[in-house]
């Protein structure tokens, strides 16, 4: 199985800069090249924040593997 993280916003965008970054994604979404992704396909695609995926040090690397380990254990 292989999973897929996607980001949005700006590493210091807001929260509903998030929100409206994802709304805005959900167009490409709809696109049959979005689709034909075998993660997407597959269901294994998860929207993460760039807040903290784009930036670097431990505070950041953290939430990162909160992100991964709230995922998989989400998919057992």
């Amino acid at each position: 199985m292989k999973e897929f993280f996607m980001d949005y916003g700006a590493s210091m965008s807001s929260e509903s800069e998030f929100q409206q970054d994802v709304a805005k994604a959900s167009e490409v979404e709809k696109l049959k090249v979005w689709k034909s992704i075998p993660a997407v396909a597959q269901g294994h695609a998860f929207k993460v924040s760039a807040r903290h995926w784009a930036l670097n040090g431990p505070t950041a690397d953290g939430l990162k593997i909160d992100d991964v380990v709230q995922t998989l254990t989400a998919i057992k």
